[in-house]
């Protein structure tokens, strides 16, 4: 079957079929306005990660800095007595 002449034109326009979608999909990649996309979205991204994450820091220093305990992450319990985190440690009982 393999020495068929069907068989032998087949695989010959798979391979050059398979040489061209490689070629053309070596020219979009390199083509100026990819890499240009490609380097503006990484830097956006880049750019909100960075805010997302002084953004969660801040949050965090500040209820820390108001005498309360940092906020539990999404989904999480809140450290075991963060609601007692106010209350005087010397021996006195606020009453």
């Amino acid at each position: 079957m393999q020495d068929s002449a069907a068989y032998k034109r087949s695989a010959e326009m798979a391979t050059a079929a398979r040489d061209k979608t490689a070629s053309v999909w070596s020219s979009i990649a390199s083509s100026n306005m990819v890499q240009n996309t490609s380097s503006r979205m990484g830097s956006a991204f880049g750019a909100a990660k960075t805010r997302i994450s002084a953004s969660m820091s801040q949050h965090n220093i500040s209820g820390a800095a108001a005498g309360g305990a940092a906020p539990a992450a999404e989904g999480e319990k809140p450290a075991a007595g963060a609601a007692d985190a106010a209350k005087p440690t010397n021996g006195t009982e606020a009453k």
